[in-house]
């Protein structure tokens, strides 16, 4: 079971690049309160099935980039994912 999944984790964006690289932004909270956002490669989504009824997804991908807060995550998402340069 992934700590990122639908319970805890909101999709805020996803892409698809070339080759099926689908990458997204990601807003967690974490136990503790804090946000964090994560900009992830090869991003794939496991549905749960857990006793009792307890089901939820499960985010994946097989690397990423971890932000504090929204602005230098939009920034990066912006610049480095979509290739828009500031101001456009």
């Amino acid at each position: 079971m992934s700590s990122y999944n639908s319970t805890n984790t909101k999709i805020l964006a996803t892409v698809e690049q070339a080759g099926g690289n689908v990458r997204m932004l990601l807003l967690r909270e974490c136990e503790s309160g804090r946000h964090e956002y994560v900009i992830g490669s090869y991003f794939q989504q496991r549905p749960y099935h857990g006793m009792l009824g307890y089901e939820h997804v499960d985010y994946e991908w097989d690397w990423g980039h971890y932000f504090d807060g929204f602005e230098s995550a939009a920034r990066y998402w912006l610049g480095e994912v979509l290739g828009e340069a500031p101001g456009e």
